[in-house]
């Protein structure tokens, strides 16, 4: 499987995480798909995967929402998608629409809104990788309504969950960023797509994970990580993943944010 990331140009660094490219074959996205608190584009430019269970195909051109559990793909002969993964802050900037109505769905680009069909409809008209990262990035730099403020009390919010690894009190995040905690509240659902608590529930997991893909402890991660014991990090490993981390092939987890924006290339 070959799966590259890049970061986006400086302009765009407070609204893009990261752009990516994969291509694999047969068992590609064997494993599954974690929530990272991030929301997709993601256009599939070879065969279109079903999500297990599903009865239809994915669409060719997707907005993928918050998603708060993991998402798994039936194997296709050839999978080659492209994505542009926002900022927790970075969709809302370009989307005009509440980010909670996409929370755990994903819907068919061109259905949801203008924007990113026109994102999508970039991406599919380039011919290579490198015009496909020039051709997202400038479609989301001619459609951004207002860059996102990292500095506003949503922005800050955000970097205190971030910086605190999720493990901040939610009241603690609030008085950080100047406002109540039923005030982020409803901030976050419609900025985010999600609770506060549940992006620093979904910080935690993805650290977590990078502990134990890097082969610490589970007891060792799990106090690292701040949760009560071993039994509470396995009961949380659950609860996103849907299976026991035993059962993961933490190798070949697709998506695994090795570390917030770092660019990584896997092979």
């Amino acid at each position: 499987m070959r799966y590259v990331e890049r970061l986006p140009a400086a302009d765009l660094a407070s609204c893009i995480q990261c752009l990516w490219e994969l291509e694999g074959y047969g068992s590609a996205l064997a494993e599954p798909i974690f929530p990272d608190g991030r929301i997709e584009v993601v256009v599939h430019l070879a065969d279109r995967p079903r999500q297990r269970g599903a009865a239809d195909l994915q669409p060719r051109a997707m907005l993928v929402g918050q998603m708060l559990a993991a998402t798994r793909l039936d194997p296709v002969a050839h999978m080659h998608a492209f994505g542009v993964r926002f900022t927790p802050i970075g969709a809302r900037a370009w989307l005009d629409l509440p980010l909670n109505e996409l929370t755990g769905r994903i819907e068919d680009a061109g259905s949801v809104c203008g924007a990113s069909a026109r994102l999508c409809c970039a991406i599919e008209q380039a011919t290579n990788s490198r015009e496909r990262f020039t051709a997202a990035e400038s479609a989301v730099r001619a459609m951004l309504r207002r860059p996102p403020a990292p500095a506003d009390a949503i922005g800050r919010a955000v970097a205190v969950i971030e910086r605190s690894a999720g493990m901040l009190a939610v009241d603690m995040v609030a008085l950080a960023a100047g406002l109540g905690v039923r005030q982020m509240e409803r901030r976050f659902l419609e900025h985010v797509g999600i609770t506060p608590k549940a992006l620093a529930r979904i910080v935690r997991f993805q650290r977590a994970l990078r502990g134990l893909r890097a082969g610490a402890p589970a007891a060792a991660v799990a106090a690292a990580c701040g949760f009560a014991d071993q039994p509470h990090l396995a009961r949380e490993f659950r609860r996103f993943a849907g299976l026991a981390a035993r059962d993961v092939d933490l190798e070949h987890v697709a998506f695994l944010q090795d570390a917030p924006g770092g660019p990584a290339t896997h092979s």
